[in-house]
């Protein structure tokens, strides 16, 4: 699965940026943790939870090309 996410602290707080939604979300430190762990056995947990209230889902971006390709190929 191709999750894109971004997770960032500001002072004692804790966020996680949706790039599908466009929005930040605050969560606990323990889910940043998660998030940041790819190994974690709680990051699919995580996921899960957020995914149910629709964000952090996988990726629907399957292709970036620049309006003028076909005129600069």
């Amino acid at each position: 699965m191709n999750y894109v996410f971004k997770t960032f602290e500001c002072g004692n707080e804790f966020f996680v940026y949706d790039r599908n939604c466009n929005k930040i979300l605050s969560i606990s430190r323990q889910e940043y943790d998660s998030l940041n762990n790819p190994k974690s056995s709680e990051r699919e947990k995580v996921l899960s939870k957020y995914q149910a209230k629709g964000f952090l889902k996988d990726s629907n971006l399957k292709e970036i090309e620049h309006p003028a390709s076909a005129v600069l190929a």
